[in-house]
């Protein structure tokens, strides 16, 4: 049974060890999650149009620089979309019904190059007649809305009526 205490505790002691206080180095092929010499010359434009049951949602991203420019999104969802009733309580939000990849994504956008993201579309169906509103981001880096200043311009609200 000592044995077994002993043996125990070295291995404890070497995984204590092996996760030893060295500082990782700073490898510059790995991307930091954002560029601080990103432009502020976005367009980030979202439209929203009921077609029977459904709201169709197009989310469009230009780069109006012109230079090249990189989005970094900490995931793979590329964009959140919230739609809230006239009293703000929240009726559908997108990322609630999918999974995501834990992966950094850079998306390279050439000068004035425009991107549309995939056409999503949200079941209104069951939902009263009535106003809501559509708030759409860009799920990009913190980084990267930092780099933009103190406005974000990858965000929107747009007014919906729902029939």
């Amino acid at each position: 049974m000592k044995k077994w205490n002993v043996l125990i505790a070295l291995s404890f002691i070497l995984v204590l060890c092996a996760c030893g206080g060295q500082p990782e180095e700073e490898n510059p092929d790995i991307p930091a999650g954002g560029d601080a010499s990103v432009s502020t010359e976005w367009t980030f434009d979202v439209r929203a149009k009921q077609s029977g049951e459904m709201l169709e949602v197009e989310i469009d991203v230009k780069n109006e620089s012109d230079e090249q420019q990189t989005l970094v999104f900490p995931s793979s969802q590329e964009y959140e979309l919230v739609l809230k009733n006239e009293e703000g309580e929240e009726v559908f939000r997108y990322s609630e019904n999918h999974m995501f990849a834990q992966v950094i994504v850079e998306r390279q956008f050439e000068p004035g190059e425009q991107i549309e993201l995939q056409k999503e579309r949200i079941p209104v169906g069951d939902l009263p007649a009535g106003h809501y509103t559509l708030t759409a981001e860009l799920a990009v880096s913190k980084e990267t809305i930092e780099a933009q200043g103190d406005d974000n311009p990858f965000v929107q609200t747009v007014e919906v009526e729902i029939e």
